[in-house]
């Protein structure tokens, strides 16, 4: 089981949501990343599918179209953001511009960029931030 990287928390032994949740974040095609948010204010890497058949999921987060729920329409249609790539929104991923593992939890009050896994999974690597995640 992943343990929460700031105090060593075990998700399996939250009581009750000040205590810490379960973060499902549900993106295009399918594709869902899990991981453990601490009420210390730490987190978890991603939980794998054995991981989550150990523990209840308190909270969700859909990433998807509100409009299509990430199968593609009008409304939510754009490509990949790196120039020249012309992946359509349906398998796109939406990407943090301040990473997740340097900013911690105020990386969701950064803009977000709409990439192709492919240039996601770069970025990752070319800056090794959280160069370990799995989705």
């Amino acid at each position: 089981m992943k343990l929460c990287k700031r105090c060593g928390r075990d998700p399996r032994t939250i009581k009750g949501d000040d205590e810490g949740s379960i973060i499902l974040n549900m993106l295009n095609f399918g594709r869902e990343q899990v991981w453990f948010k601490c009420g210390c204010g730490g987190r978890s890497d991603y939980l794998n599918a054995t991981e989550r058949a150990e523990i209840v999921i308190h909270y969700v987060r859909d990433l998807r179209c509100d409009w299509c729920q990430g199968t593609g329409c009008d409304k939510c249609h754009q490509p990949c953001e790196v120039i020249g790539c012309t992946t359509p929104y349906e398998a796109t991923e939406r990407h943090h511009t301040a990473p997740v593992s340097i900013f911690g939890s105020e990386a969701h009050l950064w803009p977000l960029q709409v990439l192709c896994r492919r240039h996601h999974e770069e970025w990752h690597t070319r800056t090794g931030c959280a160069t370990n995640r799995k989705h």
